[in-house]
């Protein structure tokens, strides 16, 4: 799998079911590396193993994705963003929700069902 590298991040509010974390795109990670070097955005893939990677540290049981639905790219992410990340997983339906957004815009976001033994 490649390295996508891993924002800086803080948990901001954690209740119920549901975290945000505060993370900034540094233009050091290597999911930046190539992509695009005029203009470097975050790749889809990264914003979502990065949903992935923090939803199993905070809300999920598991890593293991099954499928992606309702994905939508908003609005680029770029290095010096600064972003929150929304993540809730749903025990019943095992899907991970998530959204990357700021003041300004809503980057990304969509749903994740997870591989879950024994919930």
């Amino acid at each position: 799998m490649k390295d996508f590298g891993r924002p800086l991040g803080r948990l901001l509010v954690r209740e119920g079911d549901h975290v945000e974390l505060g993370l900034v795109v540094s233009s050091e990670l290597p999911c930046l590396q190539g992509h695009f070097p005029q203009l470097p955005v975050v790749p889809g893939l990264a914003q979502l193993h990065w949903a992935v990677l923090f939803g199993a540290e905070y809300v999920a049981p598991s890593n293991q994705v099954l499928a992606v639905e309702a994905l939508k790219y908003q609005h680029v992410m770029q290095p010096g963003n600064e972003v929150t990340l929304y993540l809730r997983f749903d025990v019943k339906s095992h899907k991970l929700h998530f959204k990357f957004y700021s003041e300004q815009h809503a980057y990304s976001s969509g749903r994740i069902l997870l591989k879950v033994d024994n919930v």
